[in-house]
């Protein structure tokens, strides 16, 4: 599938900023050949110094878990944050998120009535 961080960060960003891939994909990328806490330690260092998160935040050290890899400074990620960091500031992230899908759902609704004038 990948076999580098460069190209786990180009598929992060054809897919809207996010990706979901296993702790064995990750560990096989760095050139490991298990999951040790200096190795998870590792490759959390290495999608950082490429512009990486991920969640959750400690990676799991079982090959068949999941995680999620995203761009930490993008919109995605913004959200992404906010979701798992309580705080007011980042609620206010949120509101601006609904606020924003609302308009473009009723932009869309707008249109889909509009073309039947």
């Amino acid at each position: 599938m990948y076999s580098s961080m460069r190209e786990v960060k180009k598929a992060v960003d054809k897919n809207h900023g996010f990706l979901t891939i296993s702790m064995g994909h990750l560990r096989d990328i760095y050139g490991a050949s298990c999951l040790k806490r200096l190795i998870i330690e590792g490759i959390s260092d290495d999608l950082h110094t490429h512009g990486l998160a991920h969640y959750p935040a400690t990676l799991p050290n079982d090959q068949s878990a999941q995680a999620r890899i995203y761009i930490q400074d993008s919109y995605i990620g913004k959200i992404i944050d906010a979701v798992l960091n309580i705080h007011e500031n980042n609620d206010a992230v949120l509101r601006r998120t609904a606020t924003r899908e609302e308009a473009k759902l009723l932009k869309q609704i707008r249109d889909i009535v509009g073309s039947y004038d």
